[in-house]
Parts: structure tokens; sequence; C-alpha cells
């Protein structure tokens, strides 16, 4: 059976692989194989510098899976020089499946979408997140013009796909609603947290509230080269938690792309020796051991569906502070939670959860962890496995 799975990822072909710099390792295909046999996943090529270290990078492609890749035309000049090549290529990989996947919202993922239906082969669309506040938050006018239409698009999609997969329990399915099979499973992949891990956790928040000259570490994950995680938010509120005289702290940022363009901000806020960009890590269990030496995690996004990172970082126990964008209520308590953009509830967010007191840091990780029951693998998995199977089944009919 021949599904193509299509969405914006960036992945580099290298001569021992194809990599990823993201979540889409090997290992995140598993689901799909079970139900499929064989997958061939479609995305933005990506073009590593000489002497980049890739040990930190994930192999994407393996045994039944073949990574196809097109160069960028989310640009001006990509739609001028590359649109032609790859809507030809997106169309011939759509010729040649069963069934079409579409991972939120793209342009391969909208061309492939309307090949698919010329057709008339299965599709299911994966919503991840919300393709308006994606684009409208981008940083640039040309982004925000072009929201409306990816908007508009999701929309089709969601209402017309055969199946659609929501990661949101409220969010997404209220504003993308479908009339096609539905089901609601976080994309997030984690095991179902040991009882040992909270148990670190709180002697971890004692130990901070008896030693109060050790200094408290923040921590963000996310894409440096886009403010959709809201990167820019955090150090404005740290340096108002700065200001006003708190404790000692550090930032911690882990994510890909490059930080030069926060240096200058950093500097002007008096962050500097204050603030580390920590490149990236292997998804799994070294993301899950720089989570467990943070002290609070920060997610103040602009966009988000239900965020793989903080959901990580809940199970690890951590106490959390985050904005409302997409699904993030579904996971934090209102007094934990900001408006996207709003710096200044975030540092009084900050002021408080770190002049609280141990019992109220505790009673955050005791919830955080016991939230995150609801997104392991074992509760999520036979949710994942019965939708691709339904899909396989669809497409098996559909050849008949």
């Amino acid at each position: 059976m021949k599904i193509l799975y299509t969405h914006d990822n960036v992945y580099y072909p290298t001569e021992n692989g194809v990599l990823s710099a993201g979540q889409f390792s090997y290992d995140y295909w598993q689901p799909y194989l079970e139900a499929f046999g064989e997958l061939t996943v479609m995305g933005r090529e990506g073009h590593l510098n000489s002497g980049t270290d890739t040990s930190k990078y994930n192999h994407a492609d393996g045994a039944g899976v073949n990574i196809l890749t097109v160069p960028n035309m989310n640009s001006v000049s990509g739609q001028l020089f590359y649109k032609k090549e790859v809507v030809n290529t997106i169309k011939e990989a759509v010729r040649n499946s069963d069934g079409l996947i579409v991972r939120a919202m793209s342009e391969i993922g909208w061309t492939a979408y309307k090949e698919a239906r010329k057709i008339g082969i299965p599709i299911a669309h994966e919503l991840s997140g919300c393709p308006w506040d994606n684009t409208w938050n981008h940083g640039s006018l040309l982004a925000k013009a072009y929201a409306p239409l990816r908007y508009r698009r999701a929309k089709k999609v969601a209402k017309t796909a055969d199946q659609v997969l929501y990661v949101t329990r409220d969010f997404l399915p209220n504003r993308y609603p479908a009339t096609g099979q539905t089901a609601i499973a976080s994309n997030v992949r984690i095991e179902k947290p040991d009882p040992a891990v909270l148990e670190k956790r709180i002697r971890k928040i004692h130990s901070m509230a008896k030693n109060k000259t050790l200094p408290v570490t923040f921590g963000l994950i996310g894409h440096l080269d886009h403010r959709l995680k809201g990167i820019d938010i955090a150090l404005k509120a740290i340096a108002q938690f700065h200001q006003a005289g708190a404790r000692d702290f550090r930032l911690r940022v882990l994510g890909p792309g490059s930080p030069q363009k926060f240096k200058a901000e950093i500097h002007d806020l008096g962050l500097q020796d204050r603030v580390s960009f920590d490149g990236t890590l292997p998804a799994g269990n070294e993301v899950l051991n720089w989570l467990d030496n943070i002290d609070i995690y920060l997610q103040p996004s602009f966009h988000e569906g239900l965020p793989r990172a903080l959901i990580e970082a809940m199970s690890r126990g951590c106490p959390a502070l985050a904005s409302t964008a997409g699904g993030i209520a579904e996971l934090l308590p209102k007094e934990c939670l900001h408006k996207p953009g709003d710096d200044v509830k975030l540092a009084l967010d900050i002021r408080f959860m770190t002049t609280s007191g141990e019992d109220h840091l505790i009673t955050h990780a005791k919830r955080n962890f016991e939230t995150t029951m609801a997104y392991s693998q074992d509760k999520l998995n036979p949710i994942r496995k019965q939708f691709w199977s339904d899909f396989a089944k669809r497409v098996k009919a559909s050849k008949a």
C-alpha cells in the first residue's frame, strides 16, 4: 500500500541517509508503517553547512520509509523559481500513491490535496496546529497577507477529508470542523512517566526553595528562526523579572536555528551571561534529561497545536507558564496562562511562581505530572492505531 505523507518539515539528505533537526526521526513513522507497510514522506529540502555537527540530528528515513524532498517554495523567490518543478514532483508523487496524508497546511500539502481530489484517492488530514495562528504570527507582512488563504484552505481540507486527526480536544475541532471520521490524539510521544521522576523533581524544588542563592533556571524549547515560540516575549519578561530585583536566574533555550538575531536584544535588556542557547538534542532521553535541569518551563508561544515540548516538560514534573495559544489551556490552569505577546503578565507570573513558596511549586509539579498521564503512549497509541488502521481499510476499499 503506497501512502504519501506531506508536510513542511525540512529534511537534510546526506551520504548516510536523510536527517531531521526536529521530531521526525525514523521512530516517529512506526504507527504508519504498522498500518501501511511503507510510507513516502515529502517535505522541504535543507542544506547543511560544511562541518555541521550532525550527531544531534535524527535519522528520518529507514526500512519502509522513503523521504522525498523538494525545493522550498514558501517565498516569493521560491514561487518564481521552483513552483513549476515542485508542483510537477508533487503531482507525480500523488499519482503514484494509493492514499494521501496532509499534515497541517502547507503549499506542498495543498497541491497534493488538489491532485488527490482530482484522481479520487482517500485523504486523511492531520491537524497538528492552527494554520491561521502559525502564519499570522510568523513575523512578516507577507505572512499576514497569506494567513487568510491558508486558513480557508485548512478549513476546506478538514471539511472534505475522509478522516481528520486532531491534536487538541476543543480548539482545533471547533475552528476547523470535519464531516468525515475524526479522532483526537496529541502527536506527543512519551512513555508513561515513572513516579521516581516526580520524586526527583520534588527534591529539586526543595533544594531551590531552601537555598535561595541558587539561580532559578528557566527553560524554553523552540525554533530560533521565527517568532512563533515567543522567545522575544520570554526575554522581555525575564528582563522585567530581573529589574524587579528578584533572585538570580538563567534562561536556557533549546532548538534549531541561529541565536544571532537575539544577541542585540539580550544586550539591550541587560541579560548578558544570563541567556544560553543550547542548540539541538536528539529527541527522547537527551531532551528529557535537559528538562530535568530546568526549574520553570516557559511556553510563551504565538502559535501551537498541543505543544509537545510543554507536555514533555510537564511529564518531568516541571512547573510551567505558557500563553493561551492553540490548545495550551487544555493543559495548564488559568493562573499559569497569559495572552500571546503579553510579556508583562508573563513577568508577573514568573515573579509569583518564584516567590510563592515550596508548597505552591510542588502542587504545580504534581498537577503537571498527573496531567501528562493522559498523553502517554499507552493512552494515545490505541487511538492512533485504530485511526490509521481505518484509513488503511478505506484505501484498500477504494482500490477494490
